[in-house]
This record gives structure tokens, sequence and C-alpha cells, in this order.
């Protein structure tokens, strides 16, 4: 609809859509509640991008750069 490319990652028994943008929330975490610990997974950013975007998150600080808050601000009914 909007002319993005999403990038899909496959194995042998499925395949993932995955957002063409990131999915960041490094700047929010005090709003996520009954949260015991975050699994953050990097799919197709290289190494350099993964720790710049751990850096944010180790500090709770906004990403630069183009990102999504996902649904998580939407909700999914």
């Amino acid at each position: 609809r909007k002319g993005k490319e999403f990038p899909i990652v496959c194995d042998k028994q499925s395949c993932e859509i995955l957002n063409c943008l990131p999915l960041i929330l490094s700047d929010r975490q005090r709003e996520i509640r009954n949260v015991d610990y975050q699994v953050l997974n990097f799919t197709v950013e290289s190494a350099v991008e993964s720790r710049g975007k751990l850096h944010y998150y180790s500090v709770s600080a906004p990403a630069k750069g183009d990102l999504t808050r996902g649904l998580y601000y939407r909700g999914v009914e």
C-alpha cells in the first residue's frame, strides 16, 4: 500500500514476514508493565546496527532513524 518492502525470513518449515521498519521501544521501557525480562531479536540488522540498538535499550534512550512502535500503542483486537 505504501510501497515498502518487507523482509521475509524462511526456514525448512515456515516463513515469517517482518516489518519493514525495526520495532523499537527503548525509550518507552517504563511504560511496559508486567514484564520480567525482554528479548531483543535482531533479524536483518548488521552487527554494528545491533550494537547501536542494544545501546539504546541499555540506557533507555530513543533510537535514531526510521522505526515503528508496532501495534503496542494501537492494540490488537
